[in-house]
């Protein structure tokens, strides 16, 4: 699951480049959308996006407790995306300026959710593997030994 979740971000992606492309800009795409279509839409983004940070944010929260700056990576990609989602209504009904909102959630999402894929990914398929969090851990926790001694 993991992993399909990581391919079905690319398609996302890939789709929104497409989109983009043949509509010009974000915010032509949203205007010749009909309202059931961005309805639609927006339940099936809602449903996805919610799922899929869930599925990979909480064990990802959860493995990387010890680190407190991680655990502001999960509500922070979730909240980007709900955002995200909110901005194509903007574009839509009220500005096309709404598309830099759009596309910053979006990198934002994606960095967020791609930290938390890449992380869970090496726990489960590479433990052995070290990466930069177990350096900040193994760190904290020399500093702590040092800073407090056994009695």
């Amino acid at each position: 699951a993991v992993i399909l979740y990581g391919i079905a971000l690319v398609f996302g992606a890939m789709e929104a480049h497409y989109q983009v492309h043949l509509h010009g800009d974000a915010p032509s795409y949203f205007q010749q959308m009909g309202e059931g279509k961005l309805i639609a839409f927006t339940h099936a983004h809602l449903f996805g996006f919610t799922t899929s940070f869930f599925i990979i944010g909480i064990p990802f929260s959860m493995h990387f407790s010890r680190l407190k700056v991680y655990q502001w990576i999960f509500p922070v990609g979730l909240i980007a995306s709900l955002t995200d989602i909110i901005s194509w209504w903007g574009m839509k009904y009220i500005s096309g300026n709404f598309e830099y909102i759009t596309w910053a959630c979006g990198l934002i999402f994606s960095v967020c959710f791609m930290w938390m894929l890449i992380g869970l990914v090496r726990v489960l398929f590479f433990p052995k593997v070290k990466w930069f969090p177990d350096f900040i851990n193994e760190d904290n926790q020399r500093r702590f030994k040092e800073e407090h001694p056994p009695e």
